[in-house]
């Protein structure tokens, strides 16, 4: 199953490297075809202060994390994503969060499930009809 990681999941991972995302990224038993964007890599710069409040981890330390969790994740580059999959996927986050478009856009384009833990996310898009996302716990019900 290909899974469409978004920037809270990777957050998540890198504040908690023994948690839930952390493992489910980590570990080879989850049988999943792990994706994101390269705008992820943006999002965790923006989001690295918060990070490093949270962890208290210092620049060496991060960046450990950081290459361990995301070696395991397929990047795919957003300019491949055509332009009507890009209009889609914005009709679906206009007004909830359009810095998760380009999360949509890739699972649309991939015909994955976007992996996410942000429920006004998950019920601003399910009620626009995208209904193929996942959450954490629903990954590991589904590996039970």
């Amino acid at each position: 199953m290909k899974v469409i990681a978004d920037t809270n999941i990777i957050i998540s991972a890198l504040i908690n490297a023994k948690g839930k995302e952390a493992d489910i990224i980590l570990n080879p038993s989850y049988a999943l075809d792990k994706y994101t964007c390269y705008f992820l890599y943006d999002e965790i710069q923006k989001h690295r202060g918060k990070i490093f409040r949270a962890t208290g981890i210092k620049e060496p330390e991060f960046l450990d994390v950081y290459f361990t969790i995301t070696k395991r994740i397929k990047f795919i580059n957003e300019e491949q994503i055509p332009e009507s999959v890009w209009k889609k996927a914005l009709s679906y986050t206009t007004g909830i969060d359009e810095d998760d478009t380009p999360f949509i856009a890739l699972a649309l384009y991939l015909d994955g499930y976007l992996w996410t833990g942000d429920k006004k996310l998950l019920r601003g898009v399910s009620a626009r009809v995208f209904k193929k996302f996942l959450t954490t716990d629903e990954i590991i019900k589904g590996s039970s």
